[in-house]
């Protein structure tokens, strides 16, 4: 998990990996679309690296927040050389 901030109006999420990347606690009353840029905001990451797209929002089962699903800028396949940040 890391905190990310999407599009240029840099709305706050919280990016979770696993097989299908996700952004979540995303304010319902923010507006994001498919094909906004979502960049790093976390703690021990460089600020500001573009880290995918929004490929699809949608509404959270909770009714508060929306969820997106995001398109890798990158793809895992072609990684060679991984550093891991604590």
């Amino acid at each position: 998990e890391i905190a990310v901030r999407i599009g240029s109006n840099e709305v706050d999420a919280l990016l979770r990996g696993g097989n299908e990347i996700t952004l979540t606690l995303i304010p319902d009353d923010q507006e994001i679309n498919e094909g906004d840029k979502v960049f790093t905001a976390g703690q021990g990451f460089p600020y500001g690296l573009e880290i995918g797209v929004v490929r699809e929002v949608k509404d959270s089962a909770e009714g508060v927040f929306k969820e997106a699903i995001l398109t890798p800028s990158f793809s895992i396949k072609r990684l060679r050389d991984v550093s891991i940040l604590r």
